[in-house]
């Protein structure tokens, strides 16, 4: 036999050994797997396990190999309790796709068949039994959407737990309806969205420690959609362009602000990024931040930071005082994204020194710390935190810090600012006194929106903030 062929013989081997060892796993590895990507937050690597759980090329191959799997699927089992008297302050990023909160679906509930429609699909009712292993996976694809903010994508398999929902003898998912119409918000249809949040509280009129927040911000929302549809929100005189591929570039680009008029820095995850061969191969890029230089009228292409800023993890979100040679930026890591932390790092001899974290006054262990903003004069850092002691998710944080990098205990900029949702991106321009912010709360019309409000720092007090409207 020639090498050549030899070659073949082996590949051919390779991949029915990797395709037999994917048709023998398990639905119950293929759920760990998809919560373990799910609570890394690494949603795209989720959705790709979720989906093999409700792909009928893969079922019959599954059942012969691992009859012992079939038990109906409850989530994850690191549960958290909610308490009735905390209803209010569930937020939208404390439950989303948290499996604590949902009923245990009955063994008596759960099918896995080739057949869709033989006798043992029906109930004594002639009713169709609901497939508890789908309809959680389907449940979870669209969280995942959501989360990676393909609002599409979300729409279309928040429609397929819906519907799989339909023959559920118990409401298993009930905010599915209520994040559908946030979906619905973020694809700009505002009157599908309203009804979709009016159906959501006539269903949820006896509220549960799952659904009171949701029940009352669903109200929000409604009058948020007449709002959108108002001409009033829309602003006159101003049109949003997209940046070219210069500047937008890879799976992300994002966080740009002015370095001087000649520089500006970004936040981008693409091909030059930091980072090994593997990653790269993968299409896992990292996030690292980038130089833009102007040449005349045009600017450059993006060039990451000379010095150590950038590493081997994610890093992001800068922010540079008026001196130009001090830096803060986010840091998140590959196998933890769920928390993250604040770096400063300082210029010296053409070139940004190595990183060092902030104290745990500011990087609260366990906890996501993140957007950092430094004012002119490099002493005063706003920075965003679900840290406990606030107003409930991300909150806005400020604290002041010294030139040796010590900070003072951060204080909350309170309710006027932070909602019961989230608020990140601050931006407070001192000639001014007026706090730049995103939020997904106050009044709303999709995603997160830009804010502004006055505020003075010496007293801590904010204005109510006011929103933008359309296109922004």
């Amino acid at each position: 036999m020639s090498r050549f062929i030899k070659h073949i013989v082996l590949l051919v081997g390779f991949f029915s050994l990797s395709a037999a060892s994917m048709a023998q796993m398990s639905l119950a590895e293929m759920l760990r797997y998809g919560d373990e990507a799910y609570e890394q937050k690494n949603y795209a690597s989720a959705i790709h396990f979720y989906k093999m759980v409700i792909d009928e090329d893969l079922k019959v191959e599954r059942i012969s190999s691992h009859p012992y799997a079939y038990s109906a699927y409850t989530g994850k089992s690191n549960k958290k309790e909610i308490e009735e008297s905390d209803s209010t302050a569930i937020k939208d990023s404390l439950s989303i796709g948290d499996s604590s909160s949902l009923p245990k679906l009955d063994s008596s509930e759960v099918i896995i068949k080739d057949e869709a429609f033989s006798e043992e699909s029906f109930t004594e009712n002639g009713e169709k039994k609901v497939n508890g292993n789908e309809l959680y996976a389907t449940h979870m694809i669209a969280e995942c959407s959501r989360l990676m903010n393909d609002y599409s994508l979300a729409e279309y398999w928040y429609v397929q737990s819906l519907q799989l929902s339909w023959g559920a003898e118990v409401d298993t998912y009930p905010l599915d309806r209520y994040y559908y119409g946030t979906v619905l918000m973020n694809n700009s249809r505002y009157k599908e969205a309203s009804d979709e949040f009016k159906t959501f509280r006539l269903d949820n009129e006896d509220t549960t420690s799952t659904t009171a927040y949701f029940y009352k911000r669903a109200e929000q929302l409604i009058s948020n959609c007449s709002y959108a549809q108002n001409s009033k929100s829309k602003k006159k005189g101003v049109s949003v362009k997209k940046g070219d591929s210069l500047l937008n570039n890879g799976s992300s680009s994002y966080a740009a602000s002015f370095l001087d008029h000649n520089h500006i820095i970004i936040s981008s995850a693409r091909n030059t990024s930091t980072g090994d061969k593997e990653n790269k191969i993968s299409g896992n890029l990292l996030s690292d931040i980038f130089l833009m230089t102007k040449n005349g009228k045009n600017w450059g292409g993006a060039h990451s930071l000379n010095g150590d800023a950038n590493s081997s993890q994610h890093e992001g979100a800068a922010s540079v005082g008026d001196d130009k040679k001090t830096m803060y930026f986010t840091r998140w890591y590959i196998d933890n994204e769920t928390e993250s932390e604040i770096l400063v790092t300082k210029y010296f001899v053409d070139k940004w020194m190595k990183p060092r974290k902030l104290g745990p006054a500011v990087n609260t262990k366990g906890y996501t710390t993140s957007h950092p903003y430094i004012t002119k004069d490099n002493k005063t850092l706003f920075f965003a935190s679900d840290r406990p002691g606030g107003q409930g998710g991300m909150d806005i944080w400020y604290c002041t810090i010294d030139y040796k990098g010590k900070t003072t205990e951060p204080i909350n900029l309170g309710p006027n600012i932070n909602s019961a949702e989230d608020e990140i991106t601050p931006f407070y321009h001192e000639a001014t006194n007026v706090l730049y912010f995103s939020s997904t709360g106050h009044k709303n019309i999709g995603g997160y929106d830009v804010f502004k409000a006055k505020y003075n720092l010496e007293n801590n007090y904010a204005r109510l903030p006011r929103e933008y409207g359309t296109p922004y």
